[in-house]
């Protein structure tokens, strides 16, 4: 898999008449998502990002508007399948890609990916986003409880796969009998005969075969330390696709703790030990950045939270999943 990160410098305009440029039913694909459309005297802003920091006068504004680029993605096949992940886009987003519709996505802090085969050609292509955070359109209430930030606010990548290739890995542990398992699971793209997977984590390798375009291995046994606050261990995995030859295809790493949660008598119990849950309702909100989070500020989030003698936080909403690893790492 190749992926082209779309993070950076996009162009901006906002719509101040929605219903006739974006909205209007004479016009199916609106005039300024089209890749030849004069975009001279559009705003440079950046992405991840929420217009209410990108000037004054967008402060309190709550609307629609558009976001445009180009970007290279190189040599594309004509096997080869793609699609643009977004992590968080507030609210309503519609997706366009060299002037064609690809797909839409409302709520504004789920990841989203959007299917763009055979829209994308070789070398330079474009893309645009329509983004709506208008209250009248949301499904939430009215009186949101914090601020209406809108934008593409977390990253855009764009993925292209055409070759083999891991997808989709998904890893589960469990506790059996004091011994610790891990499974780990996923689809190969373009599987050929020969292919096979390999999984080492801890010490601990297996392989198996790709049935289906598709795998699933068992590591048993894995000699660890189980997560928890006091201390938050965690461990790499690795997932390698090989050819007949043993050439390594295609990777993956992921880090992941070992831990067992239950409820025994109306009790939390992490890792068969009753554990009484100590924290805070987590709303972010940078007074630089508004909804986007760089590591540092969650560092320095969480950090004030492990001070208080914090081991859970509530959200409102989805997080960053930047914000779930620095959750993992600091217990």
């Amino acid at each position: 898999m190749r992926t082209v990160c779309l993070n950076g410098q996009w162009d901006f305009l906002a719509d101040l008449d929605p219903r006739y440029h974006v909205y209007n039913p004479r016009v199916p694909i609106p005039t300024m998502v089209r890749p030849d459309v004069n975009r001279r005297h559009w705003r440079k802003v950046t992405v991840p990002g929420v217009w209410q920091k990108y000037a004054q006068r967008y402060d309190i504004f709550e609307g629609v508007c558009i976001f445009s680029r180009e970007f290279d993605a190189g040599e594309v096949s004509a096997q080869a399948a793609a699609r643009l992940r977004f992590s968080g886009v507030n609210y309503l987003a519609r997706v366009f890609v060299n002037g064609q519709e690809a797909g839409s996505h409302e709520t504004g802090y789920t990841e989203f990916v959007i299917d763009v085969t055979g829209k994308l050609v070789s070398g330079r292509n474009h893309v645009a986003v329509i983004v709506d955070n208008r209250v009248a359109v949301t499904k939430w209430p009215a009186c949101f409880g914090y601020f209406n930030y809108g934008g593409i606010h977390r990253d855009v990548v764009l993925e292209i796969i055409d070759s083999p290739s891991l997808d989709d890995v998904q890893i589960e542990t469990s506790l059996t009998n004091g011994k610790w398992m891990l499974k780990a699971r996923g689809l190969v793209r373009f599987a050929q005969s020969g292919h096979s997977v390999r999984a080492c984590c801890a010490g601990r390798n297996t392989a198996g075969d790709v049935t289906a375009g598709a795998f699933e291995l068992e590591l048993a046994d894995c000699p660890i330390e189980a997560w928890s606050p006091q201390s938050p261990c965690l461990y790499e995995l690795a997932v390698e696709l090989r050819d007949s030859q043993g050439v390594v295809l295609d990777e993956r790493r992921v880090r992941c703790g070992f831990r067992t949660i239950k409820v025994v008598d109306g009790r939390i119990c992490l890792n068969d030990r009753p554990v009484h849950l100590k924290g805070i309702c987590h709303v972010f909100d940078s007074e630089e950045t508004g909804l986007v989070m760089t590591r540092g500020q969650i560092d320095r989030d969480i950090s004030m939270l492990k001070s208080l003698g914090c081991n859970a936080v509530r959200t409102h909403y989805p997080m960053d999943r930047a914000f779930y690893e620095a959750c993992d790492e600091a217990g």
